[in-house]
């Protein structure tokens, strides 16, 4: 925020300052003609070049106290200004005459009863602001200046600056110069948004292209209203102001083309009927600008009423609409709504300080809506700006979800290889086992050594024990439950802790169990008791000491909770986070099968394990599965 700040304030400095850029005239040998006298024309068909009687009755006098009225009267079209240089310290050198507003759509400037400039216009633009160099010969030191325009206003309301020409120059050029900055700025970043939005999502495409129009129409809505353009390209003026027509005509609709992408439709759909209201208005105006073009101007009046009246009134509540909509999503708590509102505002007061301006004849020259445009584009940005950053972290949140299928996908392969080979050795190892095994039972009941008999033992536990890690196999590569049922969760973790309460005892431990009976699950007994029964193993096996074995269980929403707590050795995060990986044990004969298992077959009963372990401070596993009823109400009619 402070940047912005810091930006919106560097921007209104600039936006001021060029235009006091020839305030300080007198501090630079520059001096203001404080009185003229003007006269009024209303007959025009006379000779226009003809220098009217500077003792005629017609003339009056403008000064300080009585400024000359820019709204020309009734009948007149024409008017004829007469300018005392006087003598002054330019008189060796070419002298300049500034007039920083003049309304007209011709000029004609004579000096010495000879013409030095001339300047005419076919079209509505009458704002002028010109910087003349004057060659002044002999005493003659009245300038005329004959004024003549089909629009309302024709006079001069700022008093005229002499000097010298060369000075003046430099301010007259720094005068515009920011204007056409900012305007270039403008032209500059809608070309930025528009290959921006050529790379966007689909789904934001229209709000970058709206965007673009906003800044383009902007830029060339600056442009165009910067008199210094039409002093430079006066054989283009035409086209300017044709285009400063059409940029206004788009800006309009591409503002709640935005707006609406970002807000949405509104309360009963306004914003888009507006929006749909909108095109079709412009489009009117559109062929109201053309009509005007090819019948030559004989329909401006209402041309200028569409235009300008009615496209007013029409801004007026388009605003109005999109501020209402803005704050009401603001009220939701939309953030973008807020960065909206803020923009909104801003070329609301802005146009508004204007419009008092303009309406007060305080001061015709609008500049201040220059300052609205820009902080409403910032806000435009803004908004996208964070469109940009939630994608990106969309696009890191989905890049981590992928990481975590594309793990799953390579568990899956690696379960898919162990699922082969444990259904390969079932049938091509388990059968052999069996057959050795009783040939070694035979042998063992036969042999009268102790010593043999020993050894026969050994050899039958150890194949008691491969064939043992083959139906762990089996188990992990085909977990799923045959003949399901109803489980209630106490009854068989009793019986898990009752097979395992002597082991524990014989390592100087003890299970003690704390599960309510309504808690149901559905799952096949065997196996839902070998999962547990080789997850307390594993916690058995971790005593060192004195052990204790906590396991409860509660309902959590539509999910029975187990845990199982032990005191044992714990595990540090790098061996938690490996738990059920094939062939990973801490043990030393461990192969991880057991484990696996487990998850398999918690996984087949659409349920959930985690684990949580601390290095010396013992491990818990809690598994969530989903709940059941009891069978009784699943029966009851």
């Amino acid at each position: 925020m402070k940047a912005v700040s810091g930006i919106a304030v560097l921007l209104l400095l600039g936006l001021l300052l060029p235009y006091s850029g020839l305030a300080k005239a007198e501090s630079q040998n520059e001096r203001s003609l404080r009185a003229f006298r003007y006269m009024w024309v209303y007959d025009v068909s006379g000779n226009a070049g003809t220098l009217p009687d500077s003792a005629a009755a017609d003339w009056k006098t403008a000064d300080a106290g009585r400024p000359m009225p820019f709204s020309k009267p009734a009948g007149a079209s024409a008017a004829w200004i007469e300018l005392d240089i006087g003598r002054n310290d330019c008189s060796s050198r070419t002298c300049g005459l500034y007039i920083s507003r003049l309304y007209a759509q011709n000029v004609s400037v004579y000096v010495d009863g000879r013409m030095e400039y001339e300047t005419r216009r076919n079209y509505r633009y009458d704002v002028n602001e010109m910087l003349l160099p004057l060659r002044l010969e002999g005493e003659g030191r009245l300038v005329y200046l004959r004024l003549e325009t089909a629009t309302g206003k024709l006079g001069i309301p700022d008093f005229p600056v002499v000097g010298d020409y060369q000075r003046m120059l430099v301010s007259y050029v720094k005068r515009d110069l920011f204007d056409i900055v900012l305007g270039g700025a403008y032209l500059f970043m809608g070309l930025a948004v528009f290959f921006v939005a050529l790379f966007a999502r689909r789904s934001r495409f229209a709000s970058w292209m709206s965007l673009f129009v906003i800044l383009i129409s902007t830029g060339i809505l600056i442009l165009t209203c910067t008199p210094i353009m039409y002093a430079i390209w006066h054989d283009y003026g035409q086209w300017m102001v044709r285009m400063s027509n059409l940029a206004l005509y788009m800006l309009l609709p591409a503002i709640t083309i935005f707006v609406e992408g970002i807000l949405g439709k509104g309360t009963f759909r306004i914003v888009g009927k507006l929006r749909v209201f909108q095109i079709i208005f412009m489009a009117f105006c559109t062929a109201g600008l053309l009509l005007n073009e090819l019948t030559s101007y004989r329909f401006s009046d209402y041309y200028f009423f569409l235009s300008d009246i009615m496209l007013g009134g029409l801004t007026i509540v388009q605003f109005a609409i999109l501020a209402a909509c803005s704050i009401a999503r603001f009220r939701r708590g939309s953030r973008n709504s807020v960065i909206l509102t803020a923009g909104l505002g801003i070329l609301a007061v802005a146009v508004a300080i204007d419009l008092v301006r303009y309406a007060a004849n305080f001061d015709d020259e609008l500049y201040v809506w220059k300052i609205g445009t820009a902080g409403f584009a910032f806000s435009l940005v803004a908004i996208l700006g964070r469109g940009i950053r939630e994608d990106q972290i969309r696009l890191l949140r989905y890049s981590r979800e992928l990481k975590v299928y594309f793990d799953q996908l390579q568990q899956s392969d690696k379960m898919e290889i162990i699922s082969q080979l444990a259904a390969s050795i079932a049938h091509e190892v388990r059968n052999p086992l069996q057959v050795t095994r009783g040939f070694l039972q035979l042998l063992s009941k036969k042999s009268e050594k102790e010593q043999d008999k020993s050894y026969l033992l050994l050899a039958m536990d150890e194949l008691d024990r491969a064939s043992k890690i083959i139906t762990d196999y089996l188990t992990f590569a085909k977990p799923q439950l045959e003949s399901v049922q109803t489980l209630r969760v106490s009854e068989e973790m009793a019986q898990i802790a009752g097979m395992l309460v002597p082991l524990a005892n014989m390592r100087g431990g003890e299970i003690t169990v704390d599960v309510p009976d309504h808690l149901y699950v559905k799952g096949n007994p065997s196996k839902f008791k070998q999962a547990f029964v080789n997850v307390l193993k594993n916690s058995i096996e971790a005593f060192d000491g004195q052990g204790e074995i906590r396991m409860w269980a509660y309902q959590d929403r539509q999910e029975v909770v187990i845990h199982i707590r032990d005191n044992g050795e714990g595990m540090d995060e790098e061996v938690v986070a490996k738990l059920g990986e094939p062939y990973f044990s801490n043990k030393a004969k461990g192969t991880g099968l057991g484990l696996l298992v487990t998850i398999r077959i918690v996984e087949a009963m659409k349920g959930k394990i985690e684990f949580r372990s601390r290095k010396g401070h013992g491990t818990e596993v809690i598994v969530r599965l989903p709940a059941e009823p009891p069978a009784a109400e699943l029966a009851a009619p």
